[in-house]
């Protein structure tokens, strides 16, 4: 095959890759947002350097997001990771109702620690949320 026909084979190639990095990158038409914290600070936990939201122990955190071009009706999944020992550890996993791609809940705080929260939404492909990070303290 000659290099003329392979550039728009390839051109092709990675518009369907282009195509598909959103939802496999973390936006993929999810949004996630955490309600109610008292401060943030850029603190490091599991050898990741990133920007903590922070709650009091024992509080509820609010959270809300959108699904673009969810049906009238949807549930997503919320996952919360706690780092333990060097590495983020699933702690909670719950359902969530939605409706006209807004979904609204909450869940209780926890122990102390560094932990990371995230929205997933599965309709054929599974569509994921960027990670929404905080520390109970």
């Amino acid at each position: 095959m000659r290099l003329s026909h392979r550039i728009p084979a390839l051109a092709g190639l990675a518009a369907l890759l282009l195509a598909a990095a959103p939802a496999q990158a973390g936006g993929g038409g999810v949004t996630l947002n955490l309600k109610g914290g008292s401060g943030n600070r850029s603190l490091r936990a599991c050898g990741i350097r990133h920007h903590y939201t922070l709650y009091r122990r024992g509080v509820h955190i609010g959270l809300d997001g959108t699904v673009a071009g969810a049906p009238g009706a949807f549930t997503v999944k919320v996952k919360v990771k706690q780092c333990i020992r060097g590495q983020f550890v699933a702690r909670l996993q719950q359902r969530v109702g939605g409706s006209a791609g807004r979904y609204r809940g909450s869940f209780a705080s926890g122990a102390r620690g560094y932990y990371f929260a995230r929205t997933y939404y599965s309709s054929g492909t599974v569509l994921k949320s960027a990670k929404q990070y905080f520390k109970v303290g």
